[in-house]
């Protein structure tokens, strides 16, 4: 017998029987977007709590109510970084942890040309949780990123992987 034994705005946890999972409200519309300004990868490194460290990452999040994950993906890019894509290319998607989240993210494209400059705006980005520094990195930076560690979000690398094959 299922039943809610925790419940936030974010998130609930479900028991069934033995078996512990997490529903993500607004995650079916999610998305992250992997935006590219010339050959450079647009990266944010945000304060995760969890880990009690701030991670590089592609920027993501979750969709508002009645959005569709691709206005998300573009929301979230804007939010996050100042950049704005006109066209996005729909990549796949990425379930990160199946044991025990149900969250699907969306994970879309978007290519810039190289002179390409974010536009300021006063945003949400201002919220917990949220955007300390957006990061340009050439493909050898993301490779180093990659095999150091410092990139190591697991979204961020399916979504890389994704991309490499799409």
């Amino acid at each position: 017998m299922k039943k809610t034994v925790y419940e936030n705005p974010w998130f609930q946890v479900e028991q069934d029987g033995q078996w512990h999972y997490v529903l993500e409200k607004n995650s079916d519309n999610g998305a992250m977007v992997l935006c590219y300004v010339g050959e450079d990868l647009v990266l944010v490194e945000v304060p995760r709590a969890a880990h009690g460290a701030e991670l590089l990452e592609a920027p993501r999040g979750y969709g508002e109510p009645g959005e569709q994950a691709v206005e998300a993906a573009a929301r979230e890019l804007f939010e996050e970084t100042g950049y704005q894509a006109a066209q996005m290319d729909f990549l796949g998607v990425v379930k990160p942890n199946t044991a025990i989240l149900s969250t699907n993210v969306n994970v879309f494209r978007c290519h810039l040309p190289a002179n390409t400059q974010p536009i300021q705006h006063t945003s949400a980005a201002s919220d917990f949780n949220e955007v300390s520094n957006v990061k340009l990195a050439s493909p050898k930076q993301l490779a180093h990123y990659i095999a150091s560690g410092r990139l190591s979000c697991g979204i961020t690398l399916a979504a890389l992987m994704l991309a490499s094959h799409c």
